[in-house]
């Protein structure tokens, strides 16, 4: 039998074609000449959506040469995830709540830096229980179901679902105490606070700070409000918005230019499941809508 003379040069060059070839089919696999974003009408300023899409679009173009940004509005959330499911868009740009009860299925990439808190900036902020000290002690040392709180009306993420965890772990329920009260801002959530109608009542991350200079002229005395204030209740991080993207762009390198841009237009990282909580909280409040 005669023996067949292997030229290893030539099968390593053979091979390096080979490989050249694979990548130049991946990378124009991978390409995409056009981006579409869809957002719901009325979520966000159209004249911020029209220069995200020329900013974008001059980012991607630096990068990929001829790519084309393009926007879409929808009227709903529902009409967008379903655009998103169908690679209508490639893109969204929807608020937290709308992605935690209806986009469940898309992946989340970034969202909008929406809290500056001790120099540093969140793409969610917190809702939060205080209660006003009383004769250098809290009332939450007594008995918690005798005081008056004051919430927000139902629908409200801050002032009353994301803080119903607390009193479901006392053993409180809203439908049946008396001593509630329905304000409509953080000003007289303060300012009842201050003035001793509310013993307990909400805010946000970063509230004792914004309101510490009014403080002593609502109390009409020289108090200092880290004193005469303290947060007994944090909840779950609350994402007002999120950035999600199709299945065709889920795993194509143009994603990762698209979060620089994101990144240098005061986003942060985000991803799907940090709405989960939301989601589970929402439906334990108002109904799963989904049903």
């Amino acid at each position: 039998m005669k023996k067949v003379k292997i030229n290893k040069e030539r099968i390593i060059e053979i091979g390096f074609v080979l490989i050249f070839l694979v990548m130049m089919c991946i990378d124009l696999s991978m390409r995409i000449n056009t981006i579409k974003i869809g957002v719901v009408r009325g979520d966000r300023d159209e004249s911020s959506n029209s220069e995200l899409r020329v900013e974008l679009q001059e980012h991607l173009q630096e990068v990929y040469g001829d790519v084309q940004v393009s926007l879409h509005y929808y009227g709903d959330a529902s009409a967008l995830f379903k655009a998103l499911e169908q690679d209508g868009i490639q893109l969204g740009f929807v608020s937290g709540v709308d992605y935690a009860l209806y986009g469940e299925d898309s992946k989340v990439i970034a969202a909008e830096n929406v809290i500056e808190y001790g120099g540093e900036k969140y793409p969610y902020y917190t809702a939060i229980l205080l209660e006003k000290s009383n004769e250098d002690e809290f009332y939450f040392k007594k008995d918690i179901s005798s005081l008056q709180y004051c919430v927000f009306e139902p629908t409200s993420l801050v002032g009353y679902i994301f803080i119903r965890p607390y009193f479901d772990e006392q053993g409180m329920s809203f439908a049946n105490m008396s001593n509630v009260s329905v304000i409509d801002s953080y000003d007289v959530s303060i300012e009842s606070l201050a003035n001793g109608t509310c013993d307990v009542s909400v805010g946000y991350m970063g509230i004792l700070e914004d309101y510490s200079e009014i403080w002593g002229l609502l109390t009409e005395e020289a108090s200092d409000i880290y004193e005469d204030l303290r947060i007994v209740y944090v909840s779950d991080k609350i994402y007002s918005s999120s950035v999600v993207v199709s299945s065709s762009l889920e795993h194509n390198r143009v994603t990762y230019d698209i979060l620089r841009y994101l990144y240098s237009k005061d986003y942060s990282n985000s991803k799907s499941s940090d709405y989960t909580i939301m989601r589970e909280q929402i439906w334990k409040v108002l109904g799963n809508t989904q049903k």
